[in-house]
């Protein structure tokens, strides 16, 4: 039964519309007669008789609002953990693979243009030249900002607030100088054009190197690059602890900042994938890690981590069961279009992250649903909802995480098992709950199917991309169709070079003995080609010659011919 505050009775009419609290701190009132300012703390202001009444809408702040954590944290709010139904998944493993030759195949694309440039080879006018440098001069404090970055340390432990506040604003600060960084970056690429400045490689999550000439494959690249580093930096945030409390809610609020600004960069790389024509680079059968499906998936990721930090903190403030309820439903359910998109990718970890999520949402809005059916004396409709939660957790979630912590990159069952006993200890203590209490107080019969889930007009929680980042139309051109007949023939011509480099001293020593044999040969040249024997001569002899121009004939078909 969800408990009231007795040192503050209900007043007024006023009072009886439940108020939804936002991750910020902040309440959302009905729009109904004006509303007493907000306590506190907002907690369980809405009583079970109150929350049998129709729901007014509520009023859904705006989308680009101050970010949550910038608000003055209490020293309560420090020393209270509320890290039982959080976990944010940090790509750290996928970031540091991105990132590992980055560099140092910018210096190479440097070099390939600056040579062509001095030996009078490159095409255009002075100022297309310009252009390229600036394009590779803002390509290049891009990816120092992102190595800088991930360079700090991956888990966060503070001995005191103040400590804590300092690297919070460094968070802020590293977010602001990428976003910085990432638009001049665009905006340079803009400015490009059509333009070719080389090939662009970045590597894909298990196939190794990718290689493109195509601009919108890096600026894909290069925003997925920020979105992972955000999500990165949102894990830590969630993680981190600060004078022996793990999970405090101010670094919750950065987390759920950092989240939303890693779901709206996601968003917008998939913009820039479908603008320009992303999919036609890729061959099947090839990973495309900044593809628009993957990039709506993880964009849809990040945003469900960061709907369900709000859930968590209602749960901490003693929100009322149906407030949680709506909640945690609101965080299951993805958008149309990302829902479909990422059925193309369930089979990878991102897609296991997604559906394990979903059904922790889920499972979460059935046992709340669960509790306000109890409140309401409906025992048999809370039992039914209790142990559906409890046992679609145990198969479907279960099933889920163990496909998460098995795909590459492999992540460690120790990081996320608080969370994991947590929601299972919930799960199981509400569905006992729920049927020891039908049985001996309510006796209602358990119904064939679920009621529908518990619905709100809540406020908006939307991704959060920098606004200064130019239209995702404006930066891309629209790749060509045999863009992947071109991306098939580089990537044949290195797998050729390669192999011919490996096998060269085999083919020396081969050519070498075809001269020997030639030489001995030579004196069999003499017999009459009306000999019989002559034309088993000239088969061999023909032999002896493709031996002597096997290194010859090898680096012809590395190279094309």
């Amino acid at each position: 039964m969800e408990a009231k505050r007795p040192e503050e009775p209900p007043r007024a009419a006023e009072q009886t519309e439940p108020r939804v609290p936002n991750p910020d701190g902040s309440t959302s009132a009905t729009p109904n007669p004006p509303a007493p300012p907000a306590p506190a703390d907002p907690a369980a202001v809405t009583s079970p008789e109150e929350s049998n009444s129709p729901d007014p809408p509520a009023v859904a702040p705006p989308a680009a609002s101050a970010m949550a954590h910038h608000v003055e944290a209490s020293r309560d709010d420090w020393s209270r953990s509320i890290l039982r139904f959080v976990f944010v998944y940090g790509p750290e493993q996928e970031l540091e693979g991105k990132l590992k030759k980055a560099l140092q195949n910018h210096q190479e694309l440097e070099k390939e243009f600056f040579a062509g440039e001095k030996s009078g080879q490159e095409q255009g006018s002075e100022s297309h030249g310009d252009e390229v440098r600036a394009f590779l001069k803002h390509r290049r404090a891009l990816i120092e900002g992102l190595l800088s970055a991930k360079s700090e340390s991956a888990s966060w432990s503070f001995p005191t607030e103040v400590e804590a506040a300092v690297a919070m604003r460094g968070a802020d600060a590293t977010a602001t100088d990428l976003g910085e960084r990432l638009e001049s970056f665009l905006s340079a690429a803009r400015d490009l054009g059509p333009t070719r400045v080389g090939s662009f490689r970045w590597h894909e999550t298990g196939a190794g190197e990718f290689s493109s000439p195509h601009v919108g494959f890096d600026a894909c690249s290069a925003v997925l690059c920020c979105a992972l580093l955000s999500a990165c930096l949102a894990s830590r945030a969630a993680r981190a602890k600060v004078a022996g409390v793990a999970g405090p809610k101010p670094m919750l609020k950065l987390s759920f900042d950092l989240l939303r600004r890693a779901s709206g960069l996601a968003s917008y790389g998939a913009d820039l994938g479908e603008m320009s024509k992303l999919e036609r680079v890729f061959l099947p059968g090839r990973s495309k890690d900044c593809s628009a499906p993957k990039l709506r998936l993880l964009s849809a990721c990040f945003l469900r981590d960061a709907k369900q930090i709000s859930v968590a903190v209602a749960i901490d403030k003693g929100s009322s069961h149906r407030v949680v309820s709506a909640l945690a439903t609101d965080s299951m359910l993805l958008p149309a279009t990302e829902e479909g998109e990422g059925e193309k990718n369930r089979e990878g970890k991102w897609g296991a992250y997604a559906s394990w999520k979903a059904q922790v949402s889920r499972s979460l809005g059935l046992c709340f649903q669960a509790l306000h059916e109890l409140s309401r004396e409906e025992g048999g409709v809370a039992k039914l909802c209790s142990a559906r939660a409890l046992d679609e957790y145990l198969e479907n979630g279960s099933r889920d995480r163990d496909r998460f912590d098995g795909a590459v990159p492999g992540t460690v069952r120790e990081d996320h098992r608080g969370y994991d006993e947590g929601c299972l200890k919930f799960f199981t203590d509400t569905a006992r709950k729920c049927e020891r209490e039908n049985a001996m107080v309510h006796f209602k019969s358990v119904p064939p199917e679920l009621p529908p889930p518990i619905r709100r007009d809540l406020p908006e929680i939307a991704a959060h991309a920098p606004q200064s980042l130019p239209p995702a139309k404006d930066c891309v051109v629209e790749i060509p169709p045999d863009a992947s007949e071109e991306s098939e023939e580089k990537r044949r011509s290195c797998c050729g070079t390669c192999a011919v480099v490996i096998a060269m001293p085999l083919l020396i020593l081969l050519s070498v003995l075809g001269a020997v044999v030639w030489v001995l040969l030579l004196p069999l040249k003499l017999i009459p080609c009306c000999c019989p024997v002559a034309c088993a001569l000239q088969a061999l002899w023909d032999a002896v010659d493709l031996m002597l121009r096997a290194p010859l004939h090898a680096c012809v078909w590395a190279g094309g011919g």
